[in-house]
């Protein structure tokens, strides 16, 4: 029994000793604190380190162009329902006047002036002659926006007070008829004096007239 007793009592201290270990272990406290301060650590969230991998895209970039997907353009002249409309860009001629119901039954579609395969620029004026009257004026063919080259047409001014049959032929939509009006006015009335006595001969109206604005010109 005493033999027992001390390996009791040995295991015991044995118990102790490694229980007060621990306890100084536990209770250890970092350089600089003092015991019941809360130690914290930060680490880096893992939300940006996501954000971080995921910021760069790999898509091409968005390119804007200026060309712009219509135009509008102002058609007149002899067509079924004059006036403006909006069409894709890259029509043509042929294609204005499609939009405005086809071409009316008086239109003089063999003037050298009237070119139905141009392509019409945005904002243009497409102007559709009518036989013997009005004439292809300055038709979509003379316009300065929509010239080929893109250079306004040099146009040689004729003078109403001295011009012959022929030449005045020469001016777009003036044909042999009206030609003959403009010369038996002239002598009727002693000559033109101003541009604006044009309407007072039979198939010249306003819109006529504009357009005759960048073709003649009057001299005593």
């Amino acid at each position: 029994m005493p033999q027992r007793s001390g390996r009791i009592i040995w295991l015991l201290v044995a118990l102790l000793a490694l229980g007060g270990g621990s306890i100084l272990i536990g209770m250890h406290v970092p350089s600089g604190t003092t015991p019941g301060t809360l130690v914290a650590t930060t680490a880096t969230p893992v939300t940006s380190v996501l954000l971080r991998a995921t910021s760069t895209s790999t898509e091409p970039p968005l390119v804007l162009t200026d060309t712009p997907d219509s135009i509008v353009v102002y058609v007149v002249g002899a067509v079924q329902r004059p006036g403006v409309y909006e069409l894709p860009a890259g029509a043509r001629v042929a294609d204005a006047v499609q939009v405005a119901g086809g071409l009316a039954p008086d239109a003089d579609t063999e003037s050298v002036a009237v070119n139905l395969a141009l392509y019409i620029a945005d904002e243009a004026r497409v102007y559709i002659p009518r036989r013997g009257t009005s004439g292809s004026a300055v038709p979509a063919t003379n316009m300065p926006e929509m010239l080929p080259t893109g250079a306004p047409e040099q146009v040689t001014l004729i003078n109403l007070n001295t011009a012959g049959i022929n030449e005045l032929q020469t001016i777009p939509g003036i044909g042999p008829e009206l030609a003959q009006r403009i010369i038996a006015y002239r002598e009727q009335k002693g000559g033109f004096r101003t541009l604006e006595e044009l309407l007072e001969i039979r198939g010249i109206g306003n819109t006529t007239l504009e357009n005759l604005r960048t073709h003649v010109q009057i001299h005593e």
